[in-house]
């Protein structure tokens, strides 16, 4: 009685082991390409939010009351919606500044008058907007591009006093609330 083993011959099992080495190669090829469309399909869904960026322009400190010049670029072709900008200046206060839409190419300024000089050192704003694909992204205060957290998207929106009792015991805070400019910035060109 011969058994399963005995009637294998050698060249037998180098079709198999050819076999099996062309079924991982093409397993292998295929979950490469199903990478790179994913990180295509990635950077698409990015392609307008990556251009979008918003930093500190100016420290105005001599001014009276002192002041964050900040300033946000819509790098893109194509318009950008619901757009707000955060600072936080620890004690002195959180500042939210908001505009409706910023057009292409559009790089808009926000002047923020402080209740004295901000003694931290990073002072670079969060901006949080929606593009064209009705995704809404947030580019961090370390550059980085993401899309927000709930908790992310709830602060987008709320101002801090800091250390005073209140916004309205703020002496700048609430400053612009009146003020549709101061609100929603100026055009720069």
């Amino acid at each position: 009685m011969s058994t399963f083993l005995d009637e294998i011959r050698y060249g037998d099992v180098a079709t198999w082991l050819a076999a099996v080495g062309t079924v991982s190669v093409s397993i292998w090829l295929l979950v490469l390409q199903l990478r790179d469309r994913h990180r295509t399909r990635e950077q698409h869904r990015r392609g307008q939010a990556q251009t979008v960026a918003g930093w500190l322009h100016k420290n105005d400190h001599h001014a009276d009351p002192p002041a964050l010049v900040v300033r946000v670029l819509n790098g893109s072709a194509l318009p950008i919606f619901d757009v707000s900008i955060r600072v936080e200046v620890g004690v002195r206060g959180t500042f939210v500044r908001w505009v409706e839409a910023m057009a292409p190419h559009e790089t808009r300024e926000w002047r923020i008058g402080l209740p004295g000089y901000p003694r931290g050192a990073v002072l670079a704003p969060e901006v949080m907007f929606t593009d064209m694909a009705k995704t809404t992204w947030i580019r961090r205060s370390s550059g980085d591009l993401a899309d927000p957290t709930l908790d992310e998207q709830r602060a987008a929106r709320m101002q801090d006093p800091g250390a005073y009792g209140s916004e309205s015991e703020h002496p700048t805070l609430s400053a612009a609330s009146d003020d549709w400019e101061a609100w929603s910035g100026r055009r720069v060109e």
